[in-house]
């Protein structure tokens, strides 16, 4: 995934997401998350 595609997810809500000051920060488990609902999209 490039920098666009996550920037996607976050927007869309697929992706949880939090600012520290000016920075976009993503959670383990958030991403972990995210990585599995694709895995069982594509099967």
């Amino acid at each position: 995934m490039n920098r666009s595609a996550i920037y996607r997810a976050i927007q869309s809500g697929d992706l949880k997401s939090y600012k520290v000051g000016r920075l976009r920060r993503i959670t383990r488990q958030a991403l972990e998350n995210y990585v599995s609902k694709l895995e069982k999209g594509a099967a």
